[in-house]
């Protein structure tokens, strides 16, 4: 259990709701003067102020003159039964920013101080409140933009990677201790037996959770057409997002700039972007920049599709990589002309009367299960999902070691890899790791 640090920690303040007018604003408060900052500021007719636990009561924050500055509730949570493990206090305020800085900066002037960014969940850390891996699913949490993500992040924060680590970790410690007693009594201990098949049973654990990372995505998942002009990207643009977002005529060339609107598919929230055609010869100086803008586009985006149209199936050219590629306008096709593309690997579909969206979709959602991994994966940090790599590689080399007799190394083999568990699930014992990771908080979280 990690050391308990609010008695000799100071007392923290901020803004914990979003910036911006709402009808209820939260001002969190955590550190050991944390009762006696609100008994300064809060009055409730008279009476004492909050002091039972998550007891929640209606009052007023007062000035230094007594004069009230706002009707709030407040709701005392006692160490160690809080977020922080430290008293801890909050107050629910009107959400308008003028009256939440007014509550905020009347705490500041009872004692607290300002709190840092992630300083909240880092006191949870520390206090023991927090394992590192929910720590870093309650970001994942809050920075989730759809439903997929954020119900995969809510499993983390229930502990399914702590779990799985604690699994393995007991595999490895177990194959740890079997390997020591070899090593003292090297005739009584078989380490090809039961000891390696505690290993390998580690390893194919480590490969099942390989398997089972999803890629974070915290910001805009684009799926951005292109393709030649008139190909009918805007066409499909406006199909997909289910109203107009583009400018569809007769005219070649329509679409100059990034159109972007947001759409749904398979549970991930998407920003579609329809873009300018692609031709190796731009016409005026505006194509030339509207090229350039949907390269750009392009080589940011997610996933790329590519639509070009039957009867002259242009290939992406140079510096495009498609996901996926289109033949639209298969109302004028022959059934010929859609088996042919279909073995060179093109979706056939008229954007204009909706045939093939059905399946079309389905392969953009492949796409991004490929890309991003399974939807009921474990979103790992790069951090986490390096470290499980090491891990996975160093039980392969413990087991290449046992097989080899070289006991004294398997055993070090498997000392790293239960430092590591620890380091991705448990306590980093690197302060630039734990600067890294609570640096992606906001102040009052």
């Amino acid at each position: 259990m990690r050391k308990i640090i609010s008695h000799q920690a100071d007392t923290i303040a901020a803004i914990s709701t979003a910036t911006g007018v709402a009808a209820v604003g939260m001002v969190r408060v955590s550190g050991p003067d944390s009762l006696k900052i609100l008994g300064q500021c809060f009055r409730d007719g008279g009476r004492d102020a909050v002091s039972a636990h998550a007891l929640m009561r209606h009052g007023w924050i007062v000035d230094e003159q007594q004069q009230p500055l706002d009707e709030v509730l407040a709701v005392a949570f006692l160490a160690p039964r809080s977020y922080t493990g430290e008293d801890m206090i909050e107050i629910h305020c009107h959400g308008g920013e003028v009256v939440m800085q007014l509550v905020l900066q009347r705490v500041l002037e009872c004692g607290a101080r300002l709190a840092g960014a992630g300083e909240f969940t880092r006191r949870a850390y520390l206090n023991g409140k927090l394992s590192l891996d929910r720590v870093e699913a309650i970001m994942q949490l809050i920075e989730a933009r759809d439903r997929v993500r954020a119900k995969a992040a809510a499993k983390m924060l229930s502990g399914r990677l702590g779990r799985r680590l604690e699994e393995m970790a007991a595999l490895v410690r177990q194959v740890q201790v079997d390997c020591e007693a070899a090593i003292e009594f090297p005739d009584d201990v078989d380490t090809d037996g039961s000891v390696g098949k505690r290993l390998e049973d580690a390893r194919r654990l480590a490969g099942e959770m390989l398997g089972q990372v999803r890629v974070q995505a915290p910001g805009s998942l684009d799926l951005v057409l292109s393709g030649p002009v008139n190909a009918g990207k805007s066409t499909l643009a406006n199909e997909l997002a289910g109203r107009d977002i583009s400018i569809v005529t007769g005219q070649a060339g329509t679409t100059r700039d990034a159109v972007c609107a947001p759409v749904s598919l398979g549970g991930y929230s998407l920003s579609l972007v329809d873009t300018a055609g692609l031709s190796e010869q731009a016409r005026d100086e505006i194509d030339e920049v509207a090229m350039r803008v949907a390269r750009a586009r392009i080589s940011a985006a997610t996933v790329v599709v590519w639509i070009s149209e039957v009867g002259c199936l242009v290939e992406p050219p140079g510096g495009v990589a498609a996901d996926l590629k289109v033949m639209n306008k298969q109302d004028l096709a022959t059934d010929r002309d859609c088996d042919e593309a279909r073995a060179r690997g093109w979706i056939p579909i008229s954007a204009k009367f909706g045939q093939g969206l059905e399946r079309l979709r389905e392969r953009i959602e492949q796409v991004l299960h490929r890309k991003l991994g399974p939807a009921d994966g474990m979103p790992l940090s790069a951090r986490q999902a390096a470290g499980l790599r090491r891990m996975a590689d160093g039980l392969a080399r413990a087991g290449g070691l046992l097989e080899d007799g070289l006991v004294e190394l398997a055993v070090e083999e498997c000392r790293q890899v239960l430092d590591m568990t620890e380091q991705i699930g448990g306590q980093a014992r690197d302060e630039e790791v734990l600067e890294e990771i609570f640096s992606r908080f906001c102040v009052g979280k």
